[in-house]
Formats: C-alpha cells, structure tokens, sequence
C-alpha cells in the first residue's frame, strides 16, 4: 500500500505559528494569533468518527490527534475546542471560519494545498479489513474485483479504491462496488453488519 501521511491543515498565519511549536522546549511557550489569544481557545475542525486518532468516549472526544491538537494549544496558553465536522465538508469549514485549524487524518495533497496548508506530522500506509476467517479470500487488490469495499466518503483512500477498480476494469475484469459513508465508523460497521465484502481504510484505524 501507499504511504499517507496525515496532517494537521491550518488558515493563512497560524501554520507558521503552529509548525514553531514543533521546534519548541517541551514547557515552552508561543505567542498564538491575536483572535485565537483574545477567544482564549483554539477551535479545531476534526472528523471525531476516525479511531484511534479521533473518536468519542461518551461525549469527549479522544485519540492521538486530540492529544496532539491539546498539547499545541498548550503551547500557546489557550484551550483546545474540537468541532466535530463531516469529512467532505472539513476544508470549507476551515475556509469559512467555522474553526481555526483542522486536525484529522488527511491526506497532504497537491489538489488540498490549493486550499490549505499543511503540517505533516505522520506517515501511515493503508490497508484492508475482512470478516473473521476471510471467506472471500481476499488477499490482495485484485482480489476486490467484483466485491464491494466499504470507505468514507471524501477521502483519498476513495479515491485509491476507484482508480484501482478503473485499472481492473481496463484488464477485463469486474469493477470494485465502492461504498461510501459520511463517517469511517459507519464504513467500518458495514463490514460488521455484512453489507459489504471488505473495509478499506488506514492501517492504524484498521487495526
């Protein structure tokens, strides 16, 4: 599989500001924009369907990017505010100013660099699920000819699935019935559920 890389994606200044904190003493301090400094917070966009790096315990959220997006806003001596959005729509939340940053598991991308800019912090590859015992044998991308693959919608990892289904098709063989859902959760569940042949996703999240 591919390597992903996921990203926390920033607005205008604060990607200089955030890609500093990085660099910085573990108990040190940043000065953060001046509109987050006044809200005394820092409202993040992330898709809280994505474990382990976002989801729900009740009704706080958790994961690696929680931990990662708390300790930023550490830095900069405000709170950390996570705004539960819709994968498809995260970008334009970011660019209409419903949240100041968005961390989640996203692709860095030529085409989302148009839009945003990125902090790339990890680098992850892709992989698939099948139910307990792997009845349809599937082993490998071929294997998916014909079947149907659940994956959340928006993502790259759809956008994988489809070019691979076009490269079957042009060797004569059935195409991949992609499934798509507004939450990674819901993808996943369908496989449960056995509404689908196989789950699609990033390796931590498989796992």
């Amino acid at each position: 599989m591919r390597a992903r890389v996921l990203t926390l994606t920033l607005a205008g200044a604060l990607g200089t500001v955030v890609a500093a904190s990085a660099l910085a003493a573990p108990k040190a301090k940043i000065a953060p924009p001046q509109s987050i400094s006044k809200a005394g917070k820092i409202v993040y966009c992330s898709d809280v369907s994505y474990p382990p790096e976002e989801s729900y315990k009740g009704t706080t959220p958790q994961g690696s990017d929680i931990d990662i997006g708390t300790d930023v806003a550490k830095l900069m001596g405000v709170k950390a505010v996570f705004k539960d959005t819709v994968f498809d729509s995260i970008i334009p939340a970011l660019q209409t100013k419903h949240c100041n940053a968005i961390i989640s598991g996203m692709n860095d991308t030529a085409q989302r660099r148009k839009q945003v800019q990125f902090v790339d912090y990890l680098r992850v590859g892709q992989s698939l699920m099948v139910k307990k015992g792997n009845p349809e044998h599937i082993t490998k991308l071929a294997d998916l000819s014909g079947r149907s693959v659940s994956v959340e919608s928006g993502t790259t990892n759809r956008g994988f699935l489809a070019a691979q289904s076009s490269k079957l098709v042009k060797q004569g063989k059935k195409a991949i019935s992609i499934k798509t859902f507004p939450k990674d959760t819901d993808a996943a569940a369908a496989l449960k559920a056995g509404k689908v042949d196989a789950y699609f996703g990033d390796s931590p999240v498989v796992v």
